[in-house]
């Protein structure tokens, strides 16, 4: 994924399917390894990262939250997928 592609939505389609939205830039400058987690309400979050959006399935029966994890090392690749 591009180093600076946004996250711009999160969706359940069924109750264990998550779904995110990104925004891509056409022409990718920088292709990097990203991390994310889905943790449901009252699940303990114990790696480090920062929250993306929230997923909501059966009017709040199931409520999901994915994050993006941090501290993880990412390898940076160019466009045609060598480490750079």
């Amino acid at each position: 994924m591009d180093s600076g592609a946004k996250i711009i939505h999160v969706e359940a389609f069924s109750p264990d399917q998550v779904t995110m939205w990104v925004e891509l830039y056409p022409e990718p400058t920088r292709v990097v390894n990203r991390f994310f987690r889905v943790f449901g309400t009252s699940d303990a979050i114990d790696v480090a990262g920062n929250h993306c959006g929230t997923a909501v399935w059966n009017g709040g029966a199931l409520v999901w939250h994915l994050y993006e994890l941090t501290g993880i090392r990412a390898v940076y690749r160019d466009p045609q997928g060598v480490p750079i």
